[in-house]
């Protein structure tokens, strides 16, 4: 089952694949994400970030894919036209002018109102993200959208 450390090593490898560049490809073949193909097509993912074992994938669209591996999911990153891993079910896959990225076998995979995502039951109960995933190499992008969609955490000194 993929950890904390695993799912923030795969936000920092799908950023540097196709993060800030437009999608050219959505193929969507799992049905419950298929209504979403329209919305995706230009769209431009602006940062893969993890909150504890889900991965969120933001949008510059308002939209907010909230993935959980679970036991068996897995992204990957890769060219163009690379095969299909085997034994795994393709969830969805987005691609960029020279990257593409794809989630299979995930058992939790949902679209989200970007700004409804603080009614999320697992980001509820879950919290913030660890200071662990912070400190595992956050890019900068990450940091940012971080600092500019969450609230800030209270301190004791504060006034």
């Amino acid at each position: 089952m993929p950890e904390g450390p695993e799912i923030r090593r795969a936000a920092d490898r799908l950023n540097q694949a196709v993060q800030g560049r437009p999608l050219e490809h959505v193929y969507l073949p799992f049905p419950a994400l298929r209504r979403y193909g329209t919305r995706l097509k230009r769209a431009t993912i602006q940062a893969f970030t993890p909150h504890g074992k889900a991965l969120l994938t933001h949008f510059d669209n308002g939209l907010t894919l909230y993935s959980h591996n679970q036991l068996y999911g897995l992204w990957e990153n890769t060219r163009i036209g690379a095969p299909y891993l085997k034994g795994r079910q393709l969830r969805l896959e987005l691609g960029t002018a020279g990257q593409v990225v794809r989630l299979y076998s995930a058992t939790d995979v949902k679209f989200w109102k970007t700004d409804s995502l603080k009614h999320h039951p697992f980001l509820v109960n879950s919290g913030r993200p660890t200071h662990s995933s912070i400190i595992l190499s956050w890019s900068s992008s990450d940091l940012i959208f971080w600092i500019q969609t969450c609230q800030p955490l209270a301190s004791p000194n504060a006034v």
